[in-house]
């Protein structure tokens, strides 16, 4: 006698963990999809925040002024550019005035100048900007962070031909140091884990 032509339990089961098993692959493969989609988003961002901030900086810098002020003491800054050397306690790593603030009201124009200060701390590269010349205790700073998870940041100045790890110099030519020196250029080497040292070179406005 002829079956019905259905099928039995273990075919039925057989059936089933097939499905279940190309469920499962197609499962895994959407899933490693998602995940290096994620990773290459969290990638371009990351760059993208690196570009970002090299080029801040260098219009920053190209927008430099010889210009001095009065610091938080009342004591008249000596140098127009500022490096600390052998760290800051407060992460400063550089401090000076720009031009090209822009101005967004008419009726209280202001002045195009602004004190800038870049910091790293705690993993963090930070600008600091103020619109005041002179910045006494109490000087309301707007702050942004640029990047996170900053491994190091290295300086270097080229000067007279040579490049040092400090400036002000601790002499320039003649002997003496100069408060309206500025170097040629600046070299800004940025370390992080994901791209390691990434460096520009910034070629700075020259002292009238």
């Amino acid at each position: 006698m002829k079956g019905s032509g259905g099928f039995t339990l273990l075919e039925v089961l057989v059936a089933m963990a097939l499905l279940a098993l190309l469920g499962l692959a197609a499962a895994l493969t959407l899933n490693s999809g998602l995940r290096s989609q994620q990773v290459v988003g969290e990638s371009i961002e990351s760059l993208q925040r690196l570009q970002l901030a090299q080029q801040l900086l260098r219009r920053d810098l190209e927008q430099l002024v010889v210009r001095q002020g009065r610091n938080e003491r009342g004591d008249v800054r000596p140098q127009v550019l500022v490096a600390p050397a052998n760290g800051d306690p407060q992460g400063v790593l550089l401090d000076f005035y720009k031009t090209g603030r822009r101005i967004l009201s008419r009726s209280s124009p202001g002045s195009s100048l602004e004190r800038v200060r870049y910091r790293l701390r705690n993993g963090r590269l930070i600008r600091e900007s103020s619109p005041l010349i002179d910045t006494p205790v109490g000087t309301q700073w707007h702050s942004a962070t640029l990047l996170e998870a900053v491994e190091g940041i290295d300086l270097r100045f080229f000067h007279n031909r040579t490049w040092i790890d400090q400036w002000p110099p601790l002499r320039d030519a003649a002997g003496q140091g100069s408060a309206a020196m500025l170097p040629q250029a600046l070299e800004l080497t940025i370390e992080t884990d994901r791209y390691g040292a990434v460096a520009q070179i910034v070629l700075l406005p020259s002292a009238p």
